[in-house]
């Protein structure tokens, strides 16, 4: 996955002493996004995903989604839940990622909303290294969360479309008539005419 100037250049902060905005950082000939960028991802994300928890579970949708490149009609359209999918996207690349010690940290403050004054005593660390642990984790996943292949989590409005970067997706195939069995209605009997 290869990141662009383009894509960055909005999620980078200003105030970054990192990249002074520009929201790519150059590690040998390779560009990199900047520890700036990965968080703005991060929180566009952990947000998206509070307002999915948020949601009434009943007004929850289907959607019919076309996937793939199958050659039937049904071989490449799924129905799903867009909102459970990436509830449980989220919290599984999260627990993937992090390692056990952040997994714990994140679990606490991030999804069950203890505070950071909480955290240190709980964790038996300053307000500095919570705040340092936190935003690595953030930087973390937010790069996670953009670099994932095939579907990515990032950006949002790809991951709640049927459309995907870059992939081709096949039109629907139309029926062809001429192997099948032309279809014709019952037919009324002639009466005959009377004489």
């Amino acid at each position: 996955m290869l990141w662009n100037r383009s894509e960055v250049i909005a999620l980078s902060s200003l105030k970054c002493a990192c990249c002074s905005g520009a929201g790519l950082t150059t590690t040998g000939a390779v560009d990199a996004p900047c520890d700036c960028v990965t968080r703005s991802i991060f929180r566009a994300c952990f947000n998206r995903f509070k307002d999915c928890v948020r949601k009434d579970k009943g007004a929850s949708t289907v959607k019919l989604e076309r996937l793939g490149m199958g050659t039937g009609r049904s071989s490449h359209m799924s129905y799903g839940r867009k909102t459970e999918e990436y509830i449980a996207d989220f919290y599984l690349l999260c627990q993937r990622t992090l390692t056990e010690a952040e997994w714990g940290i994140f679990r606490f403050h991030y999804l069950l909303g203890a505070d950071a004054s909480l955290m240190t005593r709980r964790c038996h660390m300053t307000r500095a290294a919570f705040e340092t642990m936190t935003r690595a984790m953030e930087a973390k996943l937010g790069r996670v969360f953009r670099e994932t292949e095939p579907f990515a989590l990032y950006p949002l409005d790809e991951y709640f479309s049927v459309n995907v970067r870059g992939a081709a997706i096949a039109p629907t195939m139309p029926l062809d008539t001429r192997t099948r069995p032309r279809l014709c209605p019952p037919l009324r009997p002639a009466i005959a005419e009377a004489a």
